[in-house]
This record gives structure tokens, C-alpha cells and sequence, in this order.
């Protein structure tokens, strides 16, 4: 697959990158919710984070759900659709280079949870 991305945009979507944002936005959820995160709710980790926009606008402490959150800032949820499938195989790139250095735990389990460790760590050989 060729890369037709301006430089800029390289370095922000680099898989590491994306890996790291995932393992953090999960760990974070499965803390909040006391519970693992359902794998296919880790695919709104990065079209919440990565857009500026809706980045500025979180809040620092998770004190709404997300669903209120969205119903609060109506030009995100808008928006939200498209960024979530404009970066569907970004994420699932950043998901697979996640699980290869053991950031989230397993695919054979139901739900994206990190692994003990809660590291990023360097890939078995």
C-alpha cells in the first residue's frame, strides 16, 4: 500500500503513535467503568482524540458519560461519523501494533483490556 500522505500527516498517524493513544484511552475507560472496554468501542478512541477540535473541547476529568458529552457539543457528534470511518484503518493498524508490543491484552478475549503490565513493551522474539 502506498503512503500519499504529506509529511505532517505521516508523523501524527504513525502507528506507535496511535498504539500509545489507544492503550491510554482504554486503560482509562476500563478504570472509569471498572470493566474492559468492548473491542469495537476502542474504534472511537482516536476520532475523539486526534481531531484538535474535539480534543480541546474534553473535559480533563471524566465526569459525564460520553453520550451526554456528545449531546453537549452537537458540531462533534456531527462530525464524529465521518472521522470515525475516515480513520477506520488507522486505527485498526495502531490496534495490531498495540497488540504485537503488548499494550491491550489479547484478541481471543472479548474485550480490549490492558494487559498487568499497563506498558508499552517491546515485541516477543
Amino acid at each position: 500500500m502506498t503512503n500519499h500522505r504529506v509529511p505532517e500527516a505521516q508523523a501524527l498517524l504513525n502507528t506507535a503513535f496511535g498504539a500509545y493513544l489507544l492503550a491510554t484511552g482504554v486503560h482509562a475507560a476500563t478504570k472509569k467503568a471498572n470493566r474492559p472496554l468492548p473491542w469495537p468501542s476502542a474504534f472511537l478512541v482516536l476520532p475523539l482524540v486526534l481531531p484538535t477540535d474535539t480534543r480541546n473541547d474534553l473535559p480533563t476529568q471524566a465526569v459525564h458519560s460520553m453520550s451526554a458529552w456528545l449531546t453537549e457539543h452537537p458540531q462533534h457528534q456531527a462530525a464524529f461519523a465521518l472521522r470515525a470511518a475516515a480513520l477506520t484503518e488507522y486505527t485498526r493498524a495502531s490496534l495490531r501494533t498495540a497488540l504485537r508490543h503488548h499494550a491491550l491484552g489479547s484478541p481471543q478475549q472479548d474485550c480490549a483490556a490492558p494487559p498487568a503490565q499497563g506498558r508499552l513493551a517491546s515485541p516477543q522474539r
